[in-house]
């Protein structure tokens, strides 16, 4: 058997990706309501216990996309707020290129983030940043 060109081997990869993201999304919409909100309960828990998020002065986490059925994360921000850890979350950043890059940003409150046009909510573009201090 020939090996595959890279070219060839990237967009097989890439189609991979695709269907695997299709199949996870397809798997999380058939859940129903009552046992996404408990299985976000759980995790929310067990982040609580660990030693690592106890410890932690910062902490980095995500709005959930919750019409996609993400794990809803959003009460580990209320968490980490009352134990005064700042709390930052990711977005995307332009380079001096005008290249987008990600980025993690200090946020003061959850109503700060908002769809900014990237697919998901963020921090405003002026938020201060984790990577660049």
């Amino acid at each position: 058997m020939d090996p595959l060109d890279p070219k060839t081997l990237a967009e097989l990869v890439e189609l991979a990706k695709k269907q695997l993201r299709q199949r996870m999304r397809a798997l999380r919409a058939a859940h129903p309501a009552a046992t996404l909100a408990e299985r976000s309960d759980k995790v929310v828990a067990a982040v609580e216990r660990l030693d690592a998020f106890r410890a932690a002065r910062a902490v980095a986490l995500f709005h959930p996309l919750l019409e996609r059925n993400e794990v809803d994360v959003r009460p580990l921000d209320a968490l980490a707020r009352a134990a005064n850890k700042l709390v930052y979350y990711p977005g995307i950043r332009e380079d001096a290129a005008g290249r987008p890059h990600s980025d993690f940003r200090l946020t003061g409150a959850l109503d700060e983030l908002a769809e900014r046009g990237h697919r998901f909510w963020e921090p405003p573009a002026g938020a201060k940043s984790a990577l660049r201090g």
